[in-house]
């Protein structure tokens, strides 16, 4: 079976996050509830090859003083030592570099992101549109980690394990 090719624009182009287009959102279990968040502010870049979507890299950088959550009990929590610590963790990371083609405009990315120190490995499902006439971009991505893996362990009666992560970022070109 042949790997199908994205069908967008065939040429390498570079991008920068619009950092002020841009956001992390989050989502968590609680006993009664789920729980969520976000963060904005996102900056970095990407390379985009379309005729070879195995060449495609991005890295971005998420300040976690940026995080908002649903109440303000849950977002003095989470910007605390035992989840993000934002004073000592300023940053989180991920770099992505390699990239699966499942769909015509759909992808699976395989990158390391870096929460709290500790770097783990994460796969991505995206979606990246065709770009604008003013060459802009909109790339959509999921996925799950477990809170466990970066050492957030406080309150597991309270919180559940696995957390799901969306991400939308409006990509301009540079």
């Amino acid at each position: 079976m042949q790997t199908p090719k994205l069908t967008l624009h065939q040429r390498q182009s570079q991008y920068v996050f619009d950092a002020s287009s841009t956001d992390v959102r989050f989502f968590y279990r609680t006993p009664l509830s789920k729980g969520h968040g976000r963060f904005s502010g996102v900056t970095g870049t990407a390379i985009i090859d379309d005729s070879r979507p195995e060449a495609t890299f991005v890295e971005a950088s998420v300040p976690t003083a940026s995080l908002q959550a649903d109440s303000t009990l849950a977002m003095r929590a989470l910007r605390g030592p035992h989840f993000f610590s934002i004073t000592h963790h300023p940053h989180i990371n991920f770099r992505g570099t390699d990239l699966r083609v499942t769909g015509q405009t759909t992808a699976q990315m395989s990158g390391l992101i870096t929460v709290r120190g500790i770097t783990r490995s994460v796969l991505l499902d995206v979606h990246l549109a065709e770009p604008k006439p003013s060459g802009a971009r909109t790339l959509r991505a999921s996925t799950h980690i477990h809170r466990s893996d970066f050492e957030m362990t406080a309150y597991p009666k309270l919180i559940g394990e696995a957390v799901e992560i969306e991400i939308t970022a409006r990509l301009l070109p540079r």
